[in-house]
C-alpha cells in the first residue's frame, strides 16, 4: 500500500544573542580660544546614536558617535553660549555561533549624564551610554503538512505565520539649503537642534523598495548681539531611496523604521555678512524587514488505525503575523519655577526615556510606562537665561483584543513637538505630542512533525471482535486523544456521537465506532 508524506520547509526566528553593556563617556573638555569663559553652565544636552554596524557570520561591529553640548552664560552678558563635542566609539559584539540571515538591532541609550566645571575654561563630563544589542537569526526547518494512505491520521492545527523575512538597510546622505525668514534675526551660532524623520510612503517595485517622507530640524540658536535670547526655528526637506532587497515579490509586506543618524550645520552669510542661510549636512538610516505570511496547517501530530506508526516531532518557535503600531497621544505637566519669576521663554523640549510595558491579558490591552523630561529655557526677571526641567512618569493603555502572554512588542516612541503655555510668572503648562509607533508580534512554541514512518508489516493487535465501544468522557478532553486510544478516526466518533466540537463540553458517555 502506497504511503506519502508531504514536507514543506519553514523559516523560523531565533534569538540567538541578547545583551547589555555600557560605554563610559569621559570627556576632558577645554574651551576654545575664541568661547568666553564658563561663569554658569545652563543645561548639558547628551544624544547617542549607531552610524554604522557590520555584521559576520558569528559577530557583529558597530560605530557609535556621542554628541555632547554645554549650554553656558559668560559672566559679563546675556547670550547663551554652546560648547559642542563628538566623541566616536567602536566595539565588536560576538555572538557566541554562527547564525545566517542575521537581523541585528542596536539600540544605545544615555543612562545619565554629569558635567562638572573644573576652571572657568575647562570642563570635565563624565556620563554613560548602555548599549542593546539584540540578534535574531532564521534558519529552515522541514515539516510535515500532510500524508496520504495506510490509514494514516493526521491532527492538524491551522496557523497564519511569517515564513520568510528578509533585512536590508540603506544609509543616505542628504545636503539641503535653507534661508532663515525674515521675521526671524540672522544665526549667530547653533546652540541645539532635534530632528525627526517621517516616512510617508513605501511602494514595492521590482524587488527593489522605494520610501518617501521628510526630515524635520528643529534649530534652537543664539541671534546677533541686539538680540540676546536664543530663537527657534524649524523646517522640513524631502527625501526619496530606493532599498534593494532580495526574493521580494508582492506578496511581502514591508515595514520600513528609520532615523537621523547625524546632522551636520553651519551657517552662510549674505551680501551683508549677515548669517541668514544654513547648510544641513544629514545622513539618515533606513532598515526594511520584508515578511511574508501565509495561512496554512501544521501536522501535530499523527496514527494509523491499522499499523504501527512512528513519528518524530520538533518544538519550532513560530512567529504570528506582526500586528502595526501607529497611535498619537499627547502628555501634560505644569512646570514650577521657585526662584523669582520668569519673563519669556525662549523654548521648550521633552525626552522620553526609561521606556517598559506590561501586558494585561484579562483587559486585553498593553500598558506603556516610562519618563518624561520636559525642558523650558526661559528668561527670569534678572535677565538670567535659566532652564526649568522635570520628569514625569507616565502610563499610556493601548487596547489590544488578540493579545496573550506571549504577546511581545516593540515600541518606538517619539516627541513630535513640544508646547508650552505661562500660567502665570512662576507656573510654565507644557504638552508633548507622542507619536507611538512599532508592532506587536506573537511567538508561539509549536510541537511540529517533521517525519511519519508507518510499518505495513505491523499491524495493530485488537483485544477482541467488536465495533462499538462505550466511553466515559471528561469535560474538556480531546476527542482526538480519545479516537488515537482507540485506534479510529476523530471524524467518526464525533459523527457518531452528534458532537459539534472537538472538544468535549460536558462529562458523559459516548460512543466509540471501532475501524476495521
Amino acid at each position: 500500500m502506497d504511503f506519502k508524506v508531504n514536507k514543506e520547509t519553514i523559516s523560523i526566528n531565533e534569538v540567538v544573542f541578547e545583551g547589555t553593556h555600557e560605554q563610559s563617556v569621559e570627556l576632558d573638555c577645554i574651551l576654545p580660544d575664541y568661547c568666553p569663559d564658563i561663569f554658569r553652565v545652563i543645561k548639558c544636552v547628551t544624544d547617542s546614536k549607531i552610524v554604522s554596524q557590520n555584521v559576520t557570520e558569528d559577530r557583529v561591529s558597530y560605530e557609535m558617535v556621542v554628541s555632547v553640548r554645554v549650554l553656558y552664560c559668560s559672566e559679563h552678558e546675556c547670550a547663551v553660549r554652546c560648547i559642542h563635542q563628538k566623541m566616536n566609539y567602536s566595539r565588536t559584539v560576538e555572538f557566541g555561533k554562527p547564525c545566517n540571515n542575521s537581523n541585528v538591532d542596536i539600540i544605545p541609550k544615555v543612562d545619565y549624564i554629569n558635567c562638572r566645571v573644573v576652571n572657568k575654561r575647562r570642563l570635565d563630563i563624565r556620563g554613560a551610554i548602555s548599549v542593546k544589542v539584540k540578534v535574531n537569526s532564521l534558519r529552515e526547518q522541514s515539516i510535515v503538512c500532510d500524508a496520504f494512505g495506510m490509514n494514516v491520521q493526521l491532527k492538524k492545527v491551522p496557523l497564519s505565520y511569517t515564513i520568510s523575512k528578509v533585512c536590508a538597510e540603506k544609509t543616505a546622505i542628504f545636503t539641503e539649503d535653507t534661508s532663515i525668514p525674515t521675521s526671524k534675526p540672522p544665526i549667530s551660532n547653533v546652540l541645539k537642534y532635534e530632528t525627526t524623520l517621517n516616512i510617508m510612503e513605501v511602494k514595492t517595485i521590482a524587488e527593489k523598495i522605494v520610501a518617501k517622507g521628510e526630515v524635520c530640524v528643529k534649530l534652537l540658536y543664539n541671534p546677533d548681539k541686539e538680540n540676546p535670547l536664543p530663537e527657534t526655528m524649524s523646517f522640513a526637506f524631502p527625501f526619496s531611496q530606493i532599498i534593494d532587497i532580495d526574493v521580494l515579490d508582492t506578496s511581502y509586506t514591508n515595514d520600513i523604521v528609520g532615523e537621523v543618524v547625524s546632522c551636520d550645520i553651519t551657517t552662510n552669510p549674505d551680501e551683508s555678512n549677515a548669517m541668514r542661510s544654513i547648510t544641513c549636512d544629514v545622513t539618515i538610516r533606513l532598515k526594511c524587514v520584508s515578511s511574508k505570511d501565509i495561512s496554512t496547517s501544521i501536522v501535530t501530530d499523527a496514527y494509523s488505525t491499522v499499523y504501527l506508526c512512528d513519528t518524530q516531532s520538533s518544538t519550532i518557535k513560530i512567529s504570528l503575523p506582526p500586528t502595526k503600531l501607529d497611535e498619537q497621544f499627547q502628555l501634560k505637566e505644569t512646570l514650577e519655577y521657585n526662584d523669582g519669576e520668569i519673563s519669556t521663554v525662549c523654548d521648550c523640549w521633552a525626552n522620553i526615556k526609561n521606556v517598559s510595558y506590561r501586558m494585561d491579558v484579562e483587559s486585553k490591552s498593553i500598558n506603556l510606562m516610562g519618563v518624561i523630561q520636559y525642558c523650558v529655557l526661559a528668561e527670569n526677571t534678572s535677565n538670567m537665561v535659566v532652564i526649568v526641567e522635570k520628569d514625569c512618569g507616565f502610563d499610556y493603555s493601548i487596547p489590544m483584543p488578540l493579545i496573550s502572554e506571549n504577546t511581545c512588542l516593540e515600541p518606538s516612541l517619539v516627541v513630535n513637538a513640544c508646547s508650552y503655555n505661562m500660567n502665570s510668572n512662576k507656573e510654565i503648562a507644557v504638552k508633548a505630542d507622542i507619536s507611538l509607533s512599532g508592532s506587536t508580534f506573537e511567538n508561539r512554541l509549536v510541537d511540529a512533525l517533521c517525519d511519519i514512518a508507518i510499518d505495513e508489516n505491523a499491524k495493530k493487535q485488537r483485544d477482541g471482535d467488536y465495533s462499538i465501544k462505550l466511553y466515559y468522557g471528561v469535560k474538556n478532553e480531546d476527542i482526538w486523544d480519545i479516537a488515537k486510544k482507540y485506534s479510529t478516526s476523530a471524524e467518526s466518533v464525533i459523527e457518531e456521537n452528534n458532537l459539534e466540537s472537538r472538544i468535549l463540553q460536558i462529562d458523559g458517555m459516548i460512543l466509540i465506532p471501532i475501524s476495521n
